[in-house]
């Protein structure tokens, strides 16, 4: 018990030499760095947009989902369009 120290709170500041490279650390998510993430999000963006155009071709047929979104697109909404002629009309 007498020869027993303390240990400090804190580790001591490591030894950087002033001939070495200067490390500095990276900013990370989740253990990722940025970079990595950066590449990665725009490889999801690509599958994201190509899942999105396959639903619309998919999912167009579908009166609702005509009705109710793609003719709300303010540009290419009336491409979406589907009148019925009146002498076509049974009511």
């Amino acid at each position: 018990m007498l020869f027993m120290r303390s240990l400090p709170l804190r580790a001591p500041a490591a030894f950087q030499s002033k001939f070495g490279p200067k490390l500095k650390t990276q900013a990370h998510i989740g253990g990722f760095p940025l970079v990595a993430f950066k590449n990665y999000a725009f490889t999801a963006a690509g599958f994201g947009a190509a899942a999105g155009i396959a639903l619309i071709f998919f999912a167009e047929e579908v009166p609702p989902v005509r009705r109710d979104i793609l003719e709300q697109i303010p540009v290419i909404g009336g491409y979406w369009k589907r009148e019925i002629a009146p002498e076509d009309n049974p009511f």
